[in-house]
């Protein structure tokens, strides 16, 4: 009875929420795609004239844009050609900063960039050949700009991964920063060739396109598996003591990475030192061990094989994690005096 109710376990008003929301949503999008098939149109509703931007007050707006991007970029020209020697160089500079400064430069330039050119093309309408073509110049520098401002990022993104090994979120960034990059080019050739639907159709296809790669490139185990290579490597300290293979490997990180990178983790286990080896194998066994058992509402099939994993080598992870208090994963130290 009681594993019945777990699997049929559901709470009454989140359920009628879910499908109060469900249903109002369904009933607002077949209304849309209905009128938008058969054509229905409501005459009855004035329709605002869409205003008018004239070429002159394009002209000087997208001049002051392409002044503030040339400036940037002419301010940042060290940085961005400097990567790691740069941030050597910078007293109190982290490498953690230099990345996230230009990470998110670049997201901050294409979110306010694009739309921003997408908005004065709108405005201009169907102008004359003189102000399209000034327009497309103004818009063709500011689009050159932009792709040297996710050049920089990626410059100073490499450097953070050079310097601290590959994570999840640092592979989604640079597939980000690939995916923008694509967008900056299909702009130039959509939207400044006169194909505005273009654009959208390429931005929303992309789109999708670039989360369906995530899920196949599979960032988390990627992560597993550099940061592992990585810490396998020991380094030659300056006082010539020897160093351990894996002190420098993040165990808690690697622990939150999902059930996408515990197979990996499990096959791996025995090259992680102590403690961060009964920290990874606990956290995989509190996670999908046989003590927890899966539920049908949540099943996919990174799950499945998380389970499957570590149920095979169940033995190797109770060894390292034994049952017990957390205690049990900090260091020995040793006897006392």
């Amino acid at each position: 009875a009681d594993k019945l109710a777990t699997w049929v376990r559901v709470d009454i008003g989140a359920f009628a929420g879910h499908i109060a929301l469900t249903g109002i949503l369904s009933w607002l999008a077949c209304g849309y795609l209905a009128g938008f098939v058969t054509g229905t149109r409501l005459d009855m509703v004035p329709r605002p004239t869409p205003p008018k931007l004239s070429i002159g007050t394009a002209a000087i707006a997208l001049g002051l844009v392409d002044l503030l991007f040339g400036a940037f970029a002419l301010v940042q020209v060290q940085a961005f050609v400097g990567g790691a020697a740069f941030v050597e160089a910078t007293p109190g500079l982290s490498y953690a900063s230099y990345a996230r400064e230009g990470f998110f430069q670049l997201v901050v330039a294409v979110a306010l960039g694009l739309p921003w050119l997408l908005l004065v093309d709108g405005l201009l309408g169907d102008s004359e050949p003189t102000a399209r073509w000034t327009f497309r110049a103004l818009a063709g520098v500011q689009l050159v700009l932009l792709l040297a401002i996710a050049g920089a990022a990626v410059s100073r993104l490499g450097a953070y991964v050079n310097a601290y090994g590959i994570t999840e979120d640092r592979f989604v960034a640079v597939a980000a920063l690939g995916w923008f990059a694509l967008l900056i080019v299909g702009f130039g050739a959509t939207v400044l060739r006169e194909r505005r639907s273009a654009f959208v159709t390429l931005a929303v296809t992309t789109a999708f396109l670039w989360v369906g790669g995530l899920q196949i490139a599979n960032p988390a185990q990627r992560s597993a598996l550099n940061l592992l290579d990585r810490g396998m490597v020991v380094p030659t300290p300056a006082d010539g003591q020897a160093v351990p293979p894996g002190a420098g490997i993040d165990a808690y990180y690697l622990a939150r990475l999902g059930a996408d990178a515990a197979p990996v983790l499990v096959e791996r286990l025995a090259e992680l030192p102590f403690p961060g080896r009964c920290i990874v194998a606990r956290s995989l066994l509190n996670q999908w061990g046989e003590g927890r058992p899966a539920d049908w509402r949540s099943w996919n099939g990174a799950e499945a094989r998380a389970r499957e994993a570590i149920r095979a080598g169940a033995a190797a992870l109770g060894a390292a994690a034994p049952e017990g208090i957390e205690s049990r994963c900090v260091p020995d130290p040793g006897p006392a005096g």
